[in-house]
């Protein structure tokens, strides 16, 4: 009979899987307390939650919140980090994370958009610009054209301005 304790516990997660816009799971074995705080308070910086899980409360929250691509995921001792906006951005602090601190903290998989990754994708996952990254790409694609026009358009004013300036001196006699 499960305690109203464990029940609460799967609504929680339940709700959070079904927010989550990425699912990162870790075996966390070999790390300390304070390593884990560590990793969970970079993580919280960011707007992602990280809780180590039990893996059959995980797997009741996953079913309840429709999550099967979570279920796929759960193996062994589990960490979940749980990003809800920007999917790249938590995988991103959390690999930056465990490569500078030299954790011993092993991704075993995720979850994005209903499908189940393995840790080489997270990894891959890792390795993509960020929204910010790319909106300034977009931008930056955006305005070449139109500096291009701008650079155009001035080298014909310029053109235009030298023009009616041999123009003038050649009236007024070459006194321009």
């Amino acid at each position: 009979m499960p305690t109203k304790k464990k029940i609460a516990t799967v609504e929680v997660l339940a709700d959070r899987l079904r927010r989550s816009t990425i699912i990162v799971a870790t075996d966390y074995r070999g790390l300390r307390m304070a390593e884990l705080t560590a990793v969970r308070r970079r993580l919280q910086d960011a707007g992602a939650d990280y809780r180590v899980v039990k893996n059959t409360l995980a797997r009741r929250a996953a079913v309840l919140a429709e999550r099967d691509d979570v279920a796929q995921v759960l193996t062994g001792p589990t960490a979940l980090a749980m990003g809800f906006g920007d999917a790249i951005e938590p995988v991103k602090l959390l690999m930056e994370h465990i490569r500078t601190h030299r954790l011993a903290l092993k991704i075993t998989g995720g979850a994005l958009d209903g499908r189940a990754l393995s840790d080489r994708d997270i990894t891959q996952l890792a390795l993509l610009p960020g929204r910010t990254e790319l909106y300034g790409q977009v931008v930056g694609v955006l305005q070449a054209p139109l500096s291009g026009l701008v650079g155009v358009l001035q080298g014909n004013l310029r053109s235009l301005v030298g023009v009616l300036q041999a123009r003038r001196a050649q009236l007024t006699g070459g006194e321009a």
